[in-house]
């Protein structure tokens, strides 16, 4: 299966699939999340089918070999076809070979040869892919890495997937780093990814609250702590209410901004 997205706030995002080399459809015109993000990818990568009243069975979908690439701005979307996703910004054979590199070695060393490599073979997009691999057996070595990387723009490519593996895997170390990083304009994103991940705004609210403070942008901070506070208060309005009223990152002004959107306010 191969997928092109285009994530957007606004209503322009679309995405498209083709299976088995079949031609490319799906949907244009729509809101996807997550425009900062550069890579879709799976929490689990092993799917069974499972009908209500019947026996699980054998049948199952897996994700192996999962490659992506960073398509031109150009990239029509909208007429996607198999033969307009070969751009000259293609890393998919790069990909491969690095991966294949990491099983026979280490992915410290596969990211020590892709340094080596010209920047005109375009290798930043795979560096981060390599970052993150190595995240999932070693995230406090893999951010080691990424935070001495000159290049600007693979340091914060590569900072921001280690830090989301990291965070699967233990999230208490993860945002023990970013406590010792942040606020940091360059640590924006990650902190607001972190505030505004459904399952800690829904399920553990802590690190949502935890990234929001972390964020150095005021507007972004503001917004934030929005997201995690309407979800809190359909449960539990007087504690949201409450903690809005004495939120010290928050100004007087964002406070009431966001108490407004609370209708429960003015009937406690």
């Amino acid at each position: 299966m191969r997928l092109v997205i285009r994530t957007s706030r606004a209503k322009n995002g679309a995405l498209f699939a083709s299976v088995n080399g079949d031609k490319f459809e799906g949907v244009a015109g729509v809101e996807l999340s997550r425009p900062d993000a550069d890579e879709y990818r799976p929490k689990w990568g092993l799917y069974r089918k499972a009908i209500v009243k019947a026996s699980l069975g054998d049948d199952y979908v897996e994700h192996r070999e999962i490659h992506a690439q960073k398509l031109p701005a150009e990239f029509a979307v909208a007429e996607a076809k198999p033969a307009l996703i070969m751009t000259p910004d293609d890393n998919a054979a790069l990909e491969r070979e690095a991966r294949g590199r990491v099983r026979k070695s280490s992915p410290e060393e596969t990211l020590a040869w892709l340094q080596k490599l010209p920047e005109s073979e375009s290798p930043s997009f795979t560096l981060g892919s390599i970052a993150a691999l190595w995240a999932e057996s070693d995230p406090a070595a893999a951010m080691a890495w990424a935070e001495k990387f000159p290049r600007r723009e693979v340091r914060l490519d590569a900072t921001a997937r280690i830090f989301s593996r990291w965070a699967d895997r233990d999230t208490d170390a993860a945002l023990a780093w970013l406590q010792r990083h942040a606020p940091d304009a360059e640590l924006d994103q990650i902190a607001w990814l972190l505030a505004t991940d459904t399952t800690y705004r829904y399920v553990n609210r802590h690190f949502a609250l935890e990234g929001a403070a972390l964020i150095q942008e005021p507007a972004l901070r503001a917004a934030a702590f929005e997201h995690v506070v309407l979800i809190w208060a359909r449960d539990q309005p007087g504690d949201a209410i409450a903690f809005v009223k004495k939120c010290p990152a928050l100004t007087a002004a964002q406070r009431e901004k966001i108490l407004d959107k609370l209708p429960t306010r003015r009937a406690l």
